[in-house]
């Protein structure tokens, strides 16, 4: 099994055919056991790049980047997107090259490879313009997926300072199909954690076991924003309707689109509401897909 390291380097906030290619054809992804990808876009250090206004560029980038690297990868196999410039650390120290077992220079990266292998890449600027001081996210966050690192990159891209992560506590996985197979809030709260500090080290990030749907949010007055996916809306929606009830203020909500096999999933023009809802339901990459296939394993079906 082998480690891969793939490093891209961007003109702007958008993913070139010929990058994503590079990524998604590549032959050593069938036997990996990890992906990582570095990204690096002078767009991002530009004194005009700001989170707020360019959020859903970034969210879209890092979308094209991700479903080209699980495009082709093994089952199991971990796939994680660091942006060098917002990450905070010099990633060639902390994951330098002989960490790795292949080191793949997309096209226009070798600049980027240079420096990397000469352990030169410095530590990034985590001021990043237009972020929140104090953020919260929520979820279930079982056996951590593409769609978990994309609401969490969201998260962490609005947040200056410190965020708080609502992990959903037992009572309210009953219901959910094959709980048996659900990690633990334990090691689901540490895989927060542990991406957090790969993806945004400067942000100070906490993890409490939420019973309500509000958690922290419904108590918290110095909360700013709330990001959430798309279809968690409902929900997100009545968490100022809380607050407001409480005499808090409200919150900025920002919503992460769904991952399906094919990319970010919008709704087209005429679709009703529940028909979309089964379309998202069906066609992401799900923490449900996930147990299923465990629960097939373990009783021997043929997958």
């Amino acid at each position: 099994m082998t480690t891969l390291l793939f490093l891209v380097s961007l003109e702007d906030l958008t993913l070139p055919p010929a990058v994503a290619k590079a990524i998604r054809s590549h032959p050593a992804k069938s036997t990996a056991l990890s992906i990582d990808i570095l990204i690096s876009s002078t767009a991002f250090a530009s004194p005009a790049f700001n989170v707020r206004n360019d959020f859903r560029k970034v969210e879209s980038l890092l979308s094209a980047v991700y479903m080209s690297g699980a495009a082709g990868a093994g089952e199991g196999c971990e796939v994680d997107v660091v942006v060098r410039e917002l990450c905070g650390y010099d990633f060639g120290v902390v994951y330098p090259s002989t960490v790795y077992s292949e080191i793949v220079v997309t096209p226009g990266a070798d600049a980027l490879h240079d420096v990397y292998v000469r352990g030169v890449l410095g530590v990034s600027d985590v001021d990043i313009p237009g972020g929140y001081a104090y953020t919260a996210v929520g979820g279930t966050f079982d056996h951590l997926h593409i769609g978990h690192k994309l609401l969490l990159s969201g998260w962490l891209l609005l947040t200056k300072e410190r965020g708080v992560c609502g992990v959903t506590g037992d009572k309210l996985l009953v219901n959910k199909k094959h709980a048996g197979l659900l990690e633990s809030g334990e090691v689901r709260a540490r895989g927060v954690t542990t991406f957090a500090g790969k993806f945004r080290r400067a942000v100070a990030v906490t993890t409490e076991v939420i019973e309500d749907i509000y958690g922290p949010t419904g108590r918290e007055a110095g909360i700013q924003a709330l990001v959430a996916s798309e279809e968690t809306r409902k929900g997100s929606v009545s968490v100022n309707e809380e607050r407001a009830r409480r005499g808090l203020p409200q919150l900025d909500i920002w919503f992460v689109q769904v991952v399906g096999a094919d990319g970010p999933l919008t709704k087209t023009d005429g679709q009703k509401d529940e028909d979309h809802a089964k379309v998202m339901a069906l066609d992401k990459l799900s923490s449900t897909a996930i147990r299923e296939r465990l629960a097939r394993k373990q009783s021997g079906e043929k997958l």
